[in-house]
């Protein structure tokens, strides 16, 4: 009787560790599934709040717009420097030029704001 136990307890064991493992598994691509899920939720949320945010500061309407397959060979292309003073003296920020060119104003007076809305 002892050893037909042991060879019980011995597959349950087996059974409940296969269990564990398979929910395991399961746990984590249904995790990685939800991240995202919520990623992409975050991306919207803030897209969304930054385009009132915007509207609301400068009173301008903000779109986006693009034509075609859009792409710039960033190793090509070499990062803008903008300088702004501040009470604190003057400072430099390098911006990449796929930002630079994508800004949401062409206008330098309205980048100048936003830039300084931002800092």
């Amino acid at each position: 009787m002892d050893k037909k136990l042991k060879e019980k307890l011995t597959t349950l064991l087996i059974y409940v560790a296969i269990g564990v493992v398979g929910a395991g598994v399961t746990g984590y691509f249904l995790y990685q599934n939800r991240m995202e899920f919520w990623k992409a939720q975050a991306h919207d949320a803030f897209y969304e709040a930054l385009k009132v945010e915007m509207q609301k500061r400068s009173g301008i309407e903000v779109y986006y717009a693009t034509s075609g397959n859009v792409s710039l060979a960033e190793e090509m292309k070499e990062p803008k420097t903008v300088t702004m003073g501040s009470g604190y003296g003057k400072r430099d920020y390098i911006i990449p030029y796929y930002k630079y060119c994508h800004n949401i104003d062409s206008r330098s007076e309205q980048q100048d704001l936003h830039s300084y809305f931002f800092e």
